[in-house]
C-alpha cells in the first residue's frame, strides 16, 4: 500500500499507512491543585490527528484504550499506554455522532448523520455487513442485554439484535430527536432517553413503554447521565442548565442549576462516584462535587495561560477505574485529563 500523507500543520499531521495510524502531537501538561477541595488535575495529553469535528467517543474494553469518531467519517482507536500513535481502523461517508463497541462481535457500531448504521471489524480495519439505514440521523448507541439501542432523529428508539445484527423492535418516543440514552444503574431495564423537544422520558425497557416525561428544559436536551448508586438523574439541555432529579422518588426536580453558558452537550460521573463534569459549547469543563452539586473548577481558555479547547466541546469520556477525562469537540482536538483528589 502506498503511504499517503495528510499536512495538518509543519509539526502536525495524520498518515494513513499499511497499518492505518494517527500521527499524535507533542505532550502538553499543567497542574492544578486547589487544596480547599483536595482536588488535583493534569492535562496528560493532547491528540491530534483528526481533521474534522470529534462528535463520538467511545470505551474499549482494554484499559487506556477508547475510540473515537469525527466529521469526515473516521474511526480512531488509541491506546493511552503508547500514546505515539491512534489506529485509525475505518472511514464511512458521513459524519459520525454516535459509537458504541461490542467486544464478544469485536465490532465497533458507528452511527451516522445519514442515518446508516455501521458495523467495523476492530481486528481486522474494515466496515462489515451488514450496513443498516435509518429513517433520520443517528445520535446514540447503548448496549442492553442482548440489544443495540439506537437513539434516532426521527424520535424513535430502535433495537438491534446483538446476534442476528438486524432489526428487531422499535419505540416511537418523540416527533423530535432522541440525543442520548442513560440505564439506571441497579434497574438497567429504566432507560432515561433525553430529546429534542425539550422533554427527558423515562422508559420500561421490559414493558417497552413510557413511563414518565419530565418537563423543565425550555430547549433540546441534549445529555442525560444517572449517578453511579442510582439516587440522582442528571440532564443537561441548550438552555445551559443542570438539572438534578431524584431517581429514587418518582424523578421528582431536586436543582435547576444555571451551569453554562450555552449548551450542555456532555455530563459524566467519575468512576468513583466522586465528582461530576459537565461541558458544552462554552468550551467549558466544570467538575462538581458529586455529594452536594457544588461546583469545584472551571477549565477554560480564559482561566488558564495554555491553548485548552478553542471551540465547543462535544463528549466526555471517562476511562474505566481510573482517574482519566478524555474530552474532544469541534476543535478536532482530544485532551486527556487527570481528576484526582
Amino acid at each position: 500500500m502506498v503511504k499517503k500523507t495528510f499536512p495538518i500543520s509543519l509539526l502536525h499531521h495524520f498518515t494513513i499507512s499499511p497499518h492505518h495510524h494517527f500521527a499524535i502531537s507533542p505532550l502538553h501538561s499543567f497542574t492544578i491543585s486547589l487544596l480547599f477541595v483536595h482536588l488535583n488535575i493534569s492535562q496528560q495529553h493532547q491528540l491530534t490527528g483528526h481533521k474534522s469535528a470529534i462528535y463520538a467517543l467511545a470505551n474499549h474494553h482494554l484499559p487506556q484504550h477508547f475510540f473515537s469518531a469525527d466529521g469526515n467519517g473516521w474511526l480512531v482507536q488509541w491506546d493511552l499506554a503508547q500514546p505515539n500513535v491512534g489506529v485509525a481502523l475505518a472511514q464511512v461517508p458521513s459524519n459520525v455522532f454516535a459509537l458504541q463497541y461490542l467486544p464478544n462481535q469485536h465490532l465497533l457500531a458507528a452511527g451516522s448523520m445519514q442515518g446508516i448504521l455501521y458495523f467495523v471489524d476492530i481486528l481486522n480495519q474494515t466496515v462489515v455487513p451488514p450496513t443498516l439505514q435509518l429513517p433520520k440521523s443517528i445520535f446514540d448507541l447503548q448496549t442492553y442485554q442482548h440489544f443495540l439501542l439506537i437513539g434516532g432523529g426521527d424520535g424513535v428508539l430502535s433495537a438491534i439484535d446483538l446476534h442476528t445484527l438486524q432489526l428487531v423492535k422499535t419505540l416511537k418516543i418523540s416527533d423530535k430527536s432522541i440525543r442520548q440514552i442513560a440505564f439506571h444503574p441497579q434497574q438497567s431495564h429504566i432507560a432515561a432517553l433525553a430529546c429534542s423537544d425539550g422533554c427527558v422520558y423515562i422508559v420500561d425497557l421490559e414493558t417497552w413503554k413510557i413511563t414518565q416525561t419530565l418537563t423543565k428544559h425550555q430547549s433540546s436536551v441534549f445529555s442525560v447521565c444517572f449517578s453511579p448508586d442510582g439516587h440522582y438523574l442528571l440532564t443537561g439541555s441548550r438552555d445551559a442548565y443542570l438539572c438534578i432529579w431524584d431517581a429514587q422518588n418518582g424523578f421528582d426536580l431536586l436543582h435547576a442549576i444555571p451551569a453554562h453558558l450555552y449548551t450542555i452537550n456532555a455530563i459524566n460521573y467519575s468512576p468513583n462516584g466522586q465528582f461530576i463534569v459537565t461541558a458544552g459549547r462554552d468550551k467549558a469543563i466544570k467538575i462538581w462535587n458529586a455529594h452536594n452539586f457544588e461546583l469545584l473548577q472551571v477549565i477554560d481558555p480564559t482561566k488558564t495561560h495554555l491553548a485548552l479547547h478553542s471551540h465547543s466541546i462535544n463528549r466526555l469520556l471517562w476511562l474505566p477505574n481510573s482517574n482519566s477525562l478524555v474530552s474532544g469537540g469541534d476543535d478536532k482536538q482530544l485532551l486527556v485529563w487527570e481528576i484526582s483528589n
